[in-house]
């Protein structure tokens, strides 16, 4: 696997952005990892409003505290514009990073399976 333009192997990465403009801080973190709890306001020491896949990344944001709550899947390249909540009411504070998308029987893979089919991964 070579690197990504931006130094990066293979550019498996998220970053999480708090703020806009001149004021956003951004975090990246470097994958194939698991972080976490490492998007938790009390981590980080700021609020995670969007969200952005390197180019060879597939991300699964989730809450550490229920994995029973389904997580959201963002493919190499994707972004959410505005972190919401997972399913009832649950925070994300986590984040598999992966340079490849899950197989079966693998951790996430329904959900992921599900978000694909729905058309919601680029």
């Amino acid at each position: 696997m070579g690197s990504a333009p931006d130094g990066t192997p293979g550019g498996c990465w998220v970053e999480v952005i708090s703020g806009s403009g001149q004021t956003a801080q951004v975090r990246r973190f470097l994958g194939p990892a698991d972080h976490r709890g490492s998007l938790s306001a009390e981590y980080l020491g700021l609020d995670v409003k969007r969200v952005v896949a390197g180019p060879g990344a597939h991300v699964m944001l989730y809450c550490s505290n229920n994995e029973g709550i389904p997580a959201i899947w963002l493919a190499p390249g994707q972004r959410v514009s505005e972190l919401h909540t997972l399913p009832g009411g649950a925070a994300i504070d986590s984040a598999w990073v992966v340079n490849h998308p899950p197989q079966p029987g693998q951790r996430g893979y329904e959900r992921y399976s599900a978000q694909r089919a729905a058309g919601a991964l680029a």
